[in-house]
């Protein structure tokens, strides 16, 4: 089942990443183990195909 992007948010939250950065709709995380940032679309209720 497709996630959209707020689902795929929550769950990066609940997973240790941590928000450090949104511009428009595009949040970007990162964790503290990793040297790179994930950033997730959030648009409205759109499915990200994940």
């Amino acid at each position: 089942m497709p996630l959209t992007g707020k689902e795929t948010v929550k769950l990066a939250l609940e997973n240790g990443w941590v928000e450090v950065l949104q511009r428009g709709s595009c949040h970007h995380f990162k964790k503290e183990v990793f040297s790179y940032l994930v950033t997730i679309p959030v648009h409205e209720n759109e499915d990200l195909g994940l």
